[in-house]
């Protein structure tokens, strides 16, 4: 149970952290130590994401970054409806077809999860969902909330498979309806 609770709290609190401490921001171009830097600042992952590119000053370059980021979020965000892992969290179970690059990933995140025992826990969503970071009272969740959705965190129950259908294609199933990555 120590182990699950700190799997949950310890991205908890980074996520906090970073959305906490950084600023949104306009394209700026200033002057350091290290010469000329151009920055900007964007929403993505549900979190403020800032680029700075040091001893040049081609934007072009940072809206690349973002186009990255926007195209990433696109098949891997938890809240952008129509993204791989949106649809995996609202299958209840049921197979999804997802593009390679987030089969990818997910199997990146099942290799950490066995090297950690668990330490790093891909399928942690049914948890810190209950965490409200807009809410100023920072208020836990409820234990009782909190101990059921505990019990839907097992990345062991995470299946990844080709897509019989389609080469660059792959299927998700999370063997628990309530689970989610």
């Amino acid at each position: 149970m120590q182990k699950k609770l700190a799997a949950i709290l310890i991205p908890v609190v980074l996520i906090a952290v970073i959305a906490i401490t950084a600023l949104i921001g306009k394209k700026k171009t200033e002057y350091t130590n290290e010469g000329i830097s151009v920055s900007n600042s964007g929403f993505y992952f549900d979190t403020v994401v800032t680029i700075t590119l040091y001893g040049d000053t081609d934007s072009g370059l940072i809206d690349a970054c973002f186009d990255k980021c926007a195209e990433y979020e696109s098949l891997l965000s938890r809240t952008a409806e129509e993204s791989d892992v949106w649809k995996i969290n609202h299958a209840q179970g049921r197979p999804v077809e997802v593009d390679e690059r987030t089969a990818g990933l997910i199997s990146e995140a099942l290799k950490h999860s066995k090297l950690t025992d668990g330490l790093f826990e891909i399928s942690i969503a049914s948890a810190s969902t209950l965490w409200d970071f807009s809410d100023q009272d920072n208020d836990l969740p409820d234990s009782a909330l909190l101990r059921e959705a505990v019990t839907h965190i097992d990345y062991t129950k995470i299946n990844l498979s080709p897509s019989p259908d389609n080469a660059s294609k792959w299927i998700v199933t999370l063997g628990d309806p309530d689970m989610m990555i």
